[in-house]
């Protein structure tokens, strides 16, 4: 018996939130701990909110200067794999993606291409890895991005320590210390 395209969207619809809801972590952060340098992972709840308030800006994250569609074009020299197209995992898939890769205080986590820096700072708030970096080419992405960094330091919700974006071309950067 075949199912129709409705049905397989409810099932489908069914197991994201089944599994959505079974990667949460129920950890509280303590403000002061953050301070002292200890790393206490939030919960999915906590994040949202923070990355939420983070990204308070109008800038819609599919628009760039016509320059930098340019630069980002030009910066891989295969004609067949050149793209600006951009997109943002969303809260729950950032929260699926970590919990698979089950960051340890080891780790150093690189987001190659990171945008607004999304998944940099769900990292660091969401996971114990040392540190969370985000490698992006489009200066207004990343502007974008350390002004959620700032929003998101100043709450007190993160140690500025844990984060690091950079403004440059993954080709060319050095990330051979990365571990996720």
């Amino acid at each position: 018996m075949a199912l129709s395209w409705t049905t397989k969207r409810r099932i489908m619809g069914t197991i994201m939130a089944l599994t959505t809801a079974a990667v949460m972590v129920k950890i509280y952060l303590h403000r002061d701990e953050i301070s002292q340098g200890n790393v206490t992972p939030l919960d999915y709840a906590e994040t949202k909110k923070i990355l939420r308030e983070a990204y308070t800006s109008e800038l819609l994250p599919f628009q760039i200067p016509q320059e930098e569609e340019d630069l980002i074009e030009k910066a891989n020299a295969d004609p067949k794999r050149q793209s600006s197209t951009y997109g943002e995992i969303t809260i729950g898939g950032a929260d699926q993606l970590l919990e698979a890769f089950d960051l340890t205080a080891k780790d150093i986590f690189y987001d190659l291409g990171s945008g607004r820096g999304q998944l940099v700072l769900h990292a660091a708030l969401a996971t114990p890895a040392r540190k969370s970096i985000g490698i992006e080419l489009s200066r207004m992405r990343h502007d974008e991005a350390v002004r959620a960094f700032e929003r998101v330091t100043a709450s007190g919700a993160l140690h500025p320590k844990r984060v690091e974006l950079r403004l440059a071309d993954i080709l060319q950067d050095d990330w051979s210390d990365a571990t996720a």
